[in-house]
This record gives structure tokens, C-alpha cells and sequence, in this order.
């Protein structure tokens, strides 16, 4: 880092141009002797103070290169083959790569195996979707210091189960009856990953991020039943529906390529305004009222009989009310602590857009909620 001399404002002090003894004396009283001022005073009038400030120089290879990959672990809830509820998660083992654009934005792309079969069903039954994988490549956006970021993902992709129930042949068995015989193969639905996370870099080679996000899956789970040559298509519950899905991964990158200039951002406690300025205040305060309103129509739909479809939010506002403050208080703490990391890193503007971004998205939620509170029973 290099200090950049400046002038500031201090009223009534006199200088004189006369160096002290030093190693540079000599040199300096013959500069000053040329252009006749050694031994001059001269008297500051409106002020003047010297001042440093920090200047950061773009920095190459701080941790960042061009390219990425790694290796990562996943607690995945697939929903399971034919749109099955599973109650378990399952461990998720695979690899992951990335290319950086820059230091804010990312392509990022990971493939993951679940280490066990289909737990929704037994082994050997019609229902069995043998092993499920994903697959995923989407967008990386991300604030960084030196060596930590907070990042925001949006990653498309599929997911494929390698045995899954597809249909059934019936065939006349000569006795009035049919012989019936299932058919399995290769299944796979459309997936998308929203979430974000956090990354340290250890060093100028290494990154460990942890992620959580919700995997929205698109089931199809249309049969085939073909009996007697007729063919009829049959749905395992819903033809096509969507399902969302609680997923947390970790991961171990590896960085290489040619490195990247960025000007890595400060992380201090000497911001531009305090925290908790009037911006920022009417920010959460408008925040947690639209959280209210998501709070009052999530249990209004729940007294219904409707189930919630947030998997980050179900295992609490199940609960009831106390549920759904706790899921609240932890929410409220997650979103001021990342404002707090975001202002300390000087990063004023995603400071101010992480509570508009919240409170948007829970005046969203809490309009839906009345609409389908407001729907009548079928």
C-alpha cells in the first residue's frame, strides 16, 4: 500500500523551508537555494495540514486467478425420484469448476453424485429411482476483500435419476387376466439453484466457499401404461410440478491460469457514514414490515392446510408462531450482520440494496400468500 501526501487545514502555523540534518539535507538545501527559498517562512492563511490517504494498487494474483476448480461436498434434498417427499437428506459427493471474468462476476459449474440409491423407496420395489446426479452451470456474483467474499448464485441445470419407473406393459395372461411388468430407465427433470454463501482464501492459490440455496426441480412424472397395444399415459400424483429443495455445499478450490488485477476492497472499521445512519434504519425498518405481513399470511395459509413451500422456511413456521419469530430473529440477524461485513468492506452501495432486496422479496411472498389464502377450497 502507498501514502499519498495532501494538504488539509491547520490556521496560524508559519513553515520554513530548511531541511533538517538528514541524508538528503545536501541535495535538498541546493534545490532550495536555486530557486531562492532556502531559509524562507511562509504563513499558511486559510490552513493548510498534511494529510495521508490509503491507496490501494491493483494487485495481481492476490487470490485470484482465471481459473478454478475443486472438489465439494453437498447435503442434497432431491425431492426423489417421482416427485417422492423424502424426510432424510443424503450426502452428495463431486467436483466443481469455475471461470472468473473479473473480480466480481463468475461462471460456475458443479456435478454431484448422491452416495446411496433412492432413499424413498425400498430396495427392489417399482418405485426404486436407483442413484440421482446433478448437474449445474449458471452465474457467480460476488464481493470481495482480500480474503473474504459474499457472494450471490443463480446456476441452471438437470437432475437425472439412473432408474426410475417410467411405465408398465400389461399383456393378456390366456386366464382372463394381465401379466404385468414394470419398465425403469434414465429419468431426468430440469433444476435451478438460487442461493449465495461465503468464500476465504487462505492464500493466493486456495478458496474455501460454503453455499446454501434452494434447488428448484421440475418433475414430469408422467407413466406409461401400455395394455393390450393401447397405450395410456398415468400420473404419479402430478403430471408436472415444481418442488423446491433445501441444498448446503462446501467445497475446496484450486486456482490457476493467468492471475487477475483487482483492487482489492478495504475491510475496516473507517467508513464512509455509520452504520446505522438514516438510510440504512428506514431500510430495515420497511424490511421487517414487509416481513410481518409475510409472517401474518404464512400462518394465515397454514391454518388452511397449506403446506410451505420454502424449504429454508418449513422446519420453523410448522411451529406455529413461535417458529416463526425465531425463523424471523435469525433472518433479521443474518441480513444486519451482512450489511455490517458489506459496510466495513466499503461496499456502501450492496449495503444498501441487501435490505431492498429482502424486503422486496418478502412483499412478494406475502402478496401470494393472501392469494392463495383467498382462493376458494376446491
Amino acid at each position: 500500500m502507498s501514502r499519498i501526501w495532501g494538504l488539509g487545514l491547520i490556521p496560524g502555523i508559519t513553515f520554513k523551508l530548511k531541511p533538517a540534518i538528514h541524508k538528503f539535507a545536501g541535495p535538498l538545501t541546493i534545490a532550495l537555494s536555486s530557486l531562492g527559498l532556502y531559509g524562507q517562512s511562509f504563513a499558511v492563511p486559510s490552513a493548510v495540514t498534511l494529510s495521508t490517504r490509503a491507496v490501494e494498487p491493483p494487485i495481481a494474483g492476490l487470490g485470484l486467478h482465471r481459473f478454478e476448480a475443486g472438489t465439494v461436498i453437498a447435503n442434497m434434498r432431491l425431492g426423489c425420484s417421482m416427485g417422492a417427499k423424502c424426510t432424510a437428506p443424503q450426502l452428495g459427493i463431486g467436483t466443481a469448476a469455475a471461470y472468473n471474468l473479473n473480480q466480481h462476476f463468475a461462471v460456475d459449474s458443479s456435478l454431484l453424485t448422491l452416495t446411496g440409491n433412492d432413499a424413498s423407496q425400498a430396495s427392489g420395489s417399482v418405485g426404486e429411482g436407483g442413484r440421482g446426479t446433478e448437474f449445474l452451470i449458471g452465474g457467480r456474483a460476488e464481493v470481495r476483500a482480500r480474503r473474504y467474499g459474499f457472494f450471490a448464485v443463480d446456476k441452471p441445470g438437470v437432475v437425472n435419476w439412473s432408474h426410475a419407473l417410467t411405465g408398465a406393459n400389461l399383456t393378456p395372461n390366456g386366464t382372463g387376466g394381465f401379466k404385468l411388468a414394470y419398465q425403469f430407465q434414465s429419468r431426468t427433470y430440469f433444476a435451478n439453484e438460487i442461493g449465495g454463501g461465503a468464500e476465504f482464501s487462505p492464500n493466493d492459490r486456495l478458496h474455501v466457499r460454503v453455499e446454501m440455496g434452494d434447488l428448484i426441480v421440475h418433475n414430469n412424472d408422467t407413466l406409461r401404461y401400455n395394455i393390450a397395444g393401447i397405450v395410456m399415459p398415468v400420473c404419479a400424483g402430478a403430471c408436472s410440478r415444481w418442488t423446491s429443495n433445501l441444498q448446503t455445499t462446501a467445497g475446496v478450490y484450486f486456482t490457476a491460469g493467468r492471475p487477475i488485477e483487482w483492487n482489492p476492497g478495504r475491510f475496516d472499521d473507517r467508513p464512509e457514514h455509520p452504520f446505522l445512519d438514516r438510510t440504512n434504519v428506514s431500510l430495515l425498518a420497511v424490511g421487517m414490515l414487509a416481513q410481518a405481513a409475510d409472517a401474518i399470511t404464512t400462518q394465515r395459509f397454514l391454518r388452511h392446510g397449506i403446506v410451505e413451500g420454502n424449504p429454508l422456511a418449513a422446519p420453523f413456521v410448522k411451529y406455529g408462531w413461535s417458529g416463526q419469530i425465531g425463523l424471523a430473529a435469525l433472518s433479521n440477524l443474518g441480513e444486519i450482520g451482512g450489511m455490517r461485513a458489506l459496510h466495513r468492506m466499503h461496499q456502501h452501495r450492496m449495503e444498501r440494496l441487501l435490505p431492498v432486496v429482502v424486503g422486496s422479496a418478502s412483499a412478494v411472498m406475502a402478496y401470494r400468500n393472501q392469494q392463495i389464502s383467498d382462493r376458494p377450497a376446491q
